[in-house]
């Protein structure tokens, strides 16, 4: 899924400029050679961070009870 953000042009790239992250558990298929590899291309760098395995339920992005309550009702007012 990067290489194709990477061919959309999905961040722009420049010289010491930001680079995109992406958030991943750490399970084993994260971590293969090529993966590993394309991260590291200067030509195209992301910045991953590594969760731990079997895990992602601990640390998903806002899936707190407050915030999906707020979300919901947020929803329901543009809807209308």
């Amino acid at each position: 899924i990067l290489e194709y953000f990477d061919k959309l042009d999905l961040f722009s790239r420049t010289p010491n400029g930001p680079i995109p992250m992406l958030v991943v558990n750490g399970h084993q298929s994260c971590l293969d050679p090529g993966f590993i590899q394309y991260i590291n291309d200067p030509n195209h760098e992301w910045k991953v961070c590594f969760g731990m395995p079997c895990t992602t339920v601990l640390w998903q992005v806002g899936d707190a009870s407050k915030q999906n309550r707020n979300l919901k009702l947020e929803w329901c007012q543009v809807k209308s």
